[in-house]
């Protein structure tokens, strides 16, 4: 097994645009995966004045010329700086996604993954909720730097975390977590 990776890059920003790896088996017969990305000054800052060029918004992966999937993120606020949706491409329909405002409808050739439902005060998404209207929670640092700590089917109201400074703690359980009621 032998493989081949080719990156096109954008002239001005420099981020990959197009993947290509090629695959090849014992028999020399090839296959190729393309992957492309589109980016989030392309949809919702395309004079790139707010010096944004990072996030993917799109990912599309085509085997041998055929679209075997996509999957999207749209984003919210008041000025468009945080993902708040995600969707993945049903395989019917138009591929392309360009309904990038969270404010309109969902398109019929993409399947809702999963939407923020809650932030803190610095963006973190603390809150999620996934298509079977399963939530998550995440509570982060002090400074809202990093994640301390996730939990899976349950709503950040409904949890609690004490640290390790805290002096009322029981014997041997230095940080605990709760579900509240």
């Amino acid at each position: 097994l032998e493989n081949t990776i080719k990156r096109d890059y954008d002239s001005t920003t420099g981020q990959v645009t197009e993947e290509t790896v090629t695959n090849y088996n014992s028999k020399g017969e090839s296959e190729t995966i393309k992957t492309q990305y589109k980016y989030w000054w392309e949809a919702y800052n395309t004079n790139r004045s707010r010096n944004l060029l990072a996030m993917p918004i799109q990912t599309k992966r085509l085997v041998d010329g055929t679209v075997q999937g996509v999957s999207v993120s749209t984003f919210s606020g008041s000025s468009n700086l945080y993902p708040d949706r995600t969707f993945t491409w049903k395989g019917t329909g138009s591929s392309n996604f360009s309904s990038w405002l969270s404010s309109t409808a969902q398109p019929s050739d993409l399947l809702f993954q999963s939407d923020v439902t809650l932030r803190d005060n610095k963006g973190n998404a603390t809150e999620s909720k996934d298509a079977d209207d399963l939530y998550q929670a995440v509570i982060y640092d002090e400074k809202s730097l990093q994640p301390i700590a996730t939990f899976s089917n349950a709503r950040l109201s409904e949890v609690k975390a004490d640290n390790f400074e805290s002096n009322d703690l029981q014997e041997g359980y230095p940080i605990y977590w709760v579900k509240s009621n």
